[in-house]
């Protein structure tokens, strides 16, 4: 074997020594972020009791404590949210509870929205007596205040945070597709155009260009809610029925890149199908 020869055997095997050990530094690499991607997490228990049961309804402030609506406070359903302030670790571990001044009216299943100046808005109920009025709590005063007439039923219905920080509530009333604007700054609601489909018992999911999507109640029609343009359009049809025989959905959420929402097909358990728990996936193609 030549000078020449002998060269680039050596180099060659050099060549394939170094491809292995890269071929094995990123199987490594990829076995170590799956292995990160995939590690198993714990639940630890809250030291404190809370001060009532839960009755639904749980929301973080922008101070970083975090409000549980209870069954205590007064009436059927609670007037009263528990308040988990964190310790000065930032722990809720071992955080205190404390409870924050009662809501006018008990309510169970409704709307509830954090306002751009850290208020929390609260509408609704398909139980108790808030069932037609919206009211506001201020954190740093610590009370309530009822916002203007509601003019109809509010129920369990949908209500998202728009851009301008305006809320858009759904009521359930009439023919079920009525539809109104909150405005925090002048504590009033105003008419709005109405859904295309009937909107009781919907799940909303905000996208990335703000408008949310519906699926209309009953049906495989579409539609979404497009700020800028102040109303409802119809969208794409979808595939299979995500409501089950008592017309209830579950619910949707966007996934990790933000451009789908994943809807899940019924509400209870005894009537969802599992072979297709996840039925659908919209991808939203850049309506504006």
């Amino acid at each position: 074997m030549n000078h020449n020869s002998l060269l680039k055997n050596n180099y060659r095997k050099s060549s394939d020594r170094i491809s292995f050990r890269l071929t094995a530094l990123m199987f490594l690499f990829f076995a170590f972020c799956m292995q990160q991607s995939f590690a198993q997490g714990t639940w630890t228990k809250v030291a404190a009791p809370s001060p009532d049961k839960n009755f639904g309804n749980l929301i973080m402030l922008s101070d970083g404590s975090a409000l549980c609506k209870s069954a205590g406070g007064g009436g059927s359903y609670g007037k009263r949210y528990n308040r988990l302030t964190p310790d000065s670790t930032g722990s809720y571990i071992n955080g205190t509870w404390s409870s924050i001044a009662s809501m006018f009216g008990d309510r169970l299943y409704y709307s509830a929205q954090l306002l751009r100046d850290g208020r929390l808005y609260v509408a609704g109920g398909e139980y108790g007596s808030g069932g037609s009025a919206g009211e506001v709590y201020d954190p740093i005063t610590d009370t309530w205040t009822k916002c203007g007439k509601a003019g109809g039923r509010i129920s369990d219905a949908n209500s998202e945070i728009l851009p301008d920080g305006k809320i858009l509530q759904a009521f359930v009333t009439s023919d079920l597709k009525k539809i109104k604007i909150y405005d925090p700054a002048t504590n009033a609601y105003t008419d709005a155009p109405s859904t295309l489909g009937i909107h009781n018992e919907s799940t909303w999911t905000k996208l990335p260009d703000q408008s949310f999507i519906q699926v209309d109640r009953g049906t495989t029609n579409s539609e979404r809610y497009i700020p800028s343009l102040g109303k409802w359009v119809a969208d794409a049809i979808v595939p299979v029925q995500l409501y089950d025989n008592l017309l209830e959905i579950g619910p949707a959420m966007k996934s990790i890149s933000g451009t789908l929402a994943g809807f899940l097909k019924g509400a209870i358990p005894e009537n969802m199908d599992y072979k297709q728990a996840m039925s659908l996936m919209y991808e939203e193609r850049g309506r504006k």
